[in-house]
């Protein structure tokens, strides 16, 4: 008795594409994100935030220091409303939570700068004068980069499969690309300006007269 050849699949019968698997395991990460965190939780650690920044900026001594911040504050939060409202059919951009986290990393780098300065700690203040500047020249770079049409797997609520569609063009993202540039430029402008500074120099500490 011949043994039939083992028979071969057809292209239907396969196994998934890998476009169907990376769709399929992208459906999954945003449906665990979606579980993980949510908009109103995001909104209070916001608030949080919000109140210390406010907090932190009457703190400052200096005009410099304080244009700097509040240069800082508004693009933070003109590129957190950009992402959080979208653009349709998409909507909040699905990525909208990576935004906010980077710009909660550039403004920790900046008032570390701000600390630093203050306290006339000259290579703390050089080192995280690149640190920042780098931060926010790569952010910036990055948002110039999504604002050209892409595909996205938008937010569909909890229980539904996330379907890949093409957002359209955010000219708006240049916005906050521009503000953060800018924000970068006038950190340049005060250290240049602190470093060459006459008083840019630590107090001695006292010493005592037996």
């Amino acid at each position: 008795m011949v043994e039939e050849p083992p028979k071969v699949p057809e292209p239907d019968e396969q196994a998934p594409s890998l476009v169907g698997m990376t769709e399929n395991m992208a459906g999954r990460a945003l449906q665990k994100l979606r579980e993980t965190a949510s908009l109103p939780r995001v909104r209070q650690k916001a608030t949080r935030a919000a109140t210390r920044a406010a907090q932190f900026f009457t703190s400052l001594d200096t005009l410099g220091l304080k244009l700097i911040a509040a240069l800082y504050i508004v693009t933070a939060f003109v590129g957190t409303l950009a992402v959080v409202i979208g653009v349709e059919p998409v909507g909040r951009l699905p990525d909208w939570m990576m935004h906010a986290a980077m710009y909660l990393v550039c403004f920790g780098l900046l008032v570390v700068y701000i600390r630093a300065s203050r306290n006339k700690r000259r290579i703390a203040r050089t080192l995280f004068c690149i640190l920042s500047i780098c931060a926010f020249t790569a952010f910036a770079l990055l948002l110039i980069d999504r604002v050209d049409e892409r595909l996205v797997f938008p937010d569909t609520g909890p229980g539904a499969e996330a379907l890949p569609m093409v957002r359209p063009r955010m000219g708006f993202l240049w916005v906050p690309a521009i503000m953060l540039m800018l924000s970068a430029l006038s950190l340049l402008v005060h250290w240049l300006f602190a470093t060459a500074s006459k008083h840019d120099v630590p107090a001695p500490p006292s010493r005592s007269i037996s």
